[in-house]
């Protein structure tokens, strides 16, 4: 009895450890004109984030740069914290679109994953979630399979 209830409160322990979120609001985009997204680097990034949001907007058939050049249609910034865990790991990430005339937010999508949750998985991907729920919309992402005994998000 005693040996079960360890393995329970590991279990209880493990589950609650392994978290992952991702929300945000979808980008409204006329595609009629082609805007230009230019992707302001932050001084800390050591990733360089900012070629990889741009090169996942160019995938999308965006233009996006990471030189501020003369003229462009909106501003993407982003805020990324990575957290020690055995391992460095992004531990959280929000990237924004603005109106670079008056700074209004436009669209925003954040992730977060704690470190059970970033196991085996690369910052790109995580990256990458963010990016399509903020171009493509939440009804992109893929569907998780909770058949094969994965963990319902809590509501």
């Amino acid at each position: 009895m005693m040996r079960r209830c360890i393995l329970v409160l590991i279990a209880l322990s493990l589950t609650s450890c392994s978290q992952t979120s991702i929300d945000g609001r979808k980008l409204q985009l006329d595609r009629a004109t082609e805007p230009v997204f230019f992707v302001r680097r932050h001084a800390n990034d050591s990733h360089r984030l900012d070629e990889l949001i741009a090169s996942s907007f160019r995938r999308r058939g965006l233009v996006a740069v990471t030189e501020e050049p003369e003229r462009y249609d909106y501003v993407v910034t982003y805020v990324d914290r990575w957290y020690w865990d055995m391992r460095m790991y992004l531990i959280d990430f929000r990237v924004d679109v603005r109106d670079p005339e008056n700074d209004l937010l436009l669209a925003t999508a954040r992730s977060f994953q704690t470190s059970l949750a970033a196991m085996g998985h690369r910052h790109e991907e995580f990256v990458e979630k963010a990016l399509v729920i903020l171009l493509d919309g939440r009804e992109a992402l893929p569907t998780p399979n909770y058949s094969k005994g994965g963990k319902r998000p809590r509501r």
